[in-house]
């Protein structure tokens, strides 16, 4: 009997296709077995006219069916394809992505960047054992695509913030590109243009004492390939900081013909090196780190490990909801979020979420969406205190955190959103754009948050401890207090009305010496 599964995942990118391969035995590991890859000029197209040519989008359907046929060499049904910044951000992305579909059969997934980020995580802490190791020191993440570039920093095993520019490789050529040609002192002006993309970056983390650096995405390989390297587990190298200096200096003095023919390098690749180089450089800088480790790890291996997982019933990414909080909190603290009302908001929610699990009937994720949403509902008070939800809601949907699709985010956002007496949830011109199951997520979780921030209204957290007990048709708030609690009483009478609408109970408050009984 076979115990083993193959599967197999294709990334889109800006500038390459790429598949991948695996196969997992009877004890869940998975191995790969080939990867392939096919040349595309979508971020070409995308970064310079703003859409995909009808030529380009003939040659990647090409492409995908050779890699169709790849699939059927190996028996391969369990197959996800996904596309980042080059068809996210072309115009006529939605009659790419169904021209995809009904040429080659691939149902295409756009994913965001926070999407990209914990993928690429997922893979790293998988095929790369010693990353927990290596994250538990203060860590900096530096991925850079060809359309974007992610900076991240971990420290004691945490993530704790991200940045997304969009300064990728490629898209850095193609702005560039007129001030190639008018100036014989290009790596300079890129030089001058980089520093300022990377400023604010810089002025964020000069604080931090950061130990390592971890080297990601467009152009690695090729630096590797040209630099002294030691090899620290099967699939990670680390290149010492002279060397990434020394070949920076190299590739600075030469055209992109010159670094082709100088490293025997594809003009693709020759292409990238100076503005990948370059940002490892910079990057590299402002740590102190002595050496740059560069796993062979990216997107792709994170989404064949996701893809495995989910065939399985499998979790490799148990971590993840404690990375996505570390993120939130960062963002809480960035924003001026009052820290202790904020968490002491979060425990209250997560109580009433597990103690009413037969009321919501609501899934695992859905509690961590109803975290970040308690976590950051005060946000917007950083831009007006006066109808601060609504800015928080513009604020969370602006924030890219790590691993929630668009979807995901505008759910958060509008449960922040109606923590307070309005109930936004409700108005079908907020949540036009949620499908129906998700106006109703949004509706319960606003309901559980709105009691949760009901019983702080103080701010002083008065409550120790919440049970709660279900009598007839009465959901009853028991609370542990030893300090005066009207407020939060009277306040929790005032806004429990869409948790008695959307779970069908009534709702009623006790302090400890009342009884059950009316």
């Amino acid at each position: 009997m076979n115990t083993t599964k193959l599967a197999a995942c294709i990334d889109i990118g800006s500038n390459r296709l790429r598949m991948v391969i695996g196969q997992s035995d009877k004890s869940g590991k998975i191995k790969i077995i080939e990867e392939l890859r096919q040349d595309t000029g979508i971020g070409r197209d995308t970064f310079t006219f703003g859409r995909i040519r009808p030529e380009t989008l003939r040659d990647v359907c090409s492409s995908l069916d050779n890699f169709s046929k790849k699939l059927a060499e190996y028996g391969i049904e369990n197959c996800k394809a996904v596309a980042t910044s080059g068809i996210r951000e072309a115009e006529n992305s939605l009659f790419v992505v169904d021209q995809i579909r009904a040429k080659t059969g691939f149902d295409v997934d756009i994913i965001n960047n926070a999407e990209e980020r914990f993928l690429t995580f997922k893979g790293i802490r998988y095929y790369i054992p010693q990353s927990e190791n290596l994250m538990k020191k203060c860590v900096l993440v530096v991925n850079i695509g060809s359309g974007g570039l992610e900076i991240s920093t971990f420290s004691e095993g945490r993530l704790k913030f991200t940045h997304y520019l969009k300064s990728g490789t490629l898209r850095l050529r193609e702005l560039l590109a007129d001030v190639e040609n008018m100036t014989l002192n290009f790596p300079s002006i890129m030089e001058e243009y980089v520093d300022e993309t990377l400023r604010g970056v810089k002025n964020e983390i000069r604080h931090l004492e950061i130990e390592e650096c971890i080297a990601l995405g467009s152009g690695i390989r090729s630096i590797s390939s040209l630099c002294a390297t030691q090899k620290s587990g099967e699939r990670n190298e680390t290149i010492q900081r002279d060397e990434v200096f020394r070949l920076y200096s190299e590739v600075f003095a030469k055209t992109t013909t010159q670094i082709s023919k100088a490293y025997n390098l594809d003009y693709k690749d020759a292409e990238i090196m100076l503005p990948s180089i370059m940002i490892f450089k910079k990057m590299l800088e402002m740590t102190k780190a002595e050496a740059m480790n560069a796993p062979w790890v990216s997107l792709r291996h994170g989404l064949l490990v996701e893809i495995m997982d989910k065939s399985s019933g499998a979790d490799s990414g148990s971590g993840f909801g404690e990375d996505v909080l570390s993120s939130v909190r960062y963002i809480a603290d960035r924003f001026g979020v009052e820290r202790r009302h904020s968490e002491y908001v979060e425990r209250m929610a997560v109580s009433i979420f597990n103690q009413t699990k037969k009321l919501h009937r609501l899934k695992k994720e859905h509690r961590l969406y109803l975290q970040v949403a308690a976590l950051l509902h005060d946000v917007g008070k950083a831009i007006s205190h006066e109808n601060h939800s609504l800015f928080s809601y513009d604020i969370i949907k602006a924030q890219n955190i790590i691993g929630f699709s668009n979807r995901e985010t505008e759910i958060i956002a509008n449960v922040a959103m109606s923590h307070g007496e309005e109930d936004y949830c409700t108005r079908e011109w907020r949540i036009a754009n949620l499908g129906f199951e998700d106006q109703v997520v949004v509706a319960k979780l606003a309901a559980i948050l709105k009691i949760a921030d009901s019983l702080d209204k103080s701010h002083l957290q008065k409550i120790d401890e919440i049970k709660i007990a279900c009598k007839n048709d009465t959901v009853i708030f028991k609370v542990k207090s030893k300090r005066d609690t009207f407020l939060e009483k009277w306040m929790l009478a005032k806004k429990c009305g869409l948790f008695e609408e959307v779970m069908g109970t009534k709702v009623m408050i006790k302090t400890r010496g009342d009884s059950f009984e009316e």
